[in-house]
């Protein structure tokens, strides 16, 4: 058996912050005075369509991302703090990586087309939902590839049939 190269903490602390930060500032908008509150709507406005009526609110003020985005962002932190927690299992979880991220970036999408189509109708939490795990599926392979990128190498090589 292979054995696990050390965990390195200071990348894995840097992006879990990062995510941390960012999911504390777009909750922040309603705790805030107005002007602050407008700058963070307008910082994150270039990552989120920020509708009133698809979006959390604290007191009749929404956060500064829509359900999804916040599910995403959610998604991030929760996926950053897994990496840890997994231990042994990174190098067995690789090749099940790109399957479960294709397959929750299928689900949100079928969420939103579904919704646009009539066909279903996506709720707050469907959107939280649908959001947060593909948060948590990218955020652990970003930090897992900052603080373990070992076990991306553990996979096999593919070799082309020539």
């Amino acid at each position: 058996m292979r054995a696990l190269a050390p965990f390195r903490l200071t990348p894995w602390a840097v992006v879990t912050t990062g995510c941390a930060v960012v999911l504390a500032l777009a909750v922040l908008p309603p705790f805030v005075a107005p002007p602050v509150r407008a700058a963070l709507a307008h910082g994150f406005h270039l990552v989120c369509h920020q509708l009133p009526d698809r979006s959390f609110a604290v007191g009749g003020v929404p956060l500064a991302l829509c359900h999804r985005c916040t599910g995403v962002v959610a998604g991030l932190l929760g996926g950053a703090l897994l990496v840890p927690l997994v231990g042994r299992l990174r190098s067995a979880l690789v090749r099940y990586e790109r399957p479960l991220l294709v397959a929750a970036l299928a689900l949100a999408a079928a969420d939103w087309l579904l919704g646009a189509g009539v066909v279903w109708t996506n709720t707050p939490a469907s959107r939280f939902l649908t959001g947060a795990l593909v948060g948590l599926v990218a955020g652990y392979l970003l930090t897992r590839s900052a603080a373990a990128p070992e076990a991306a190498s553990a996979q096999p090589a593919r070799v082309a049939a020539s």
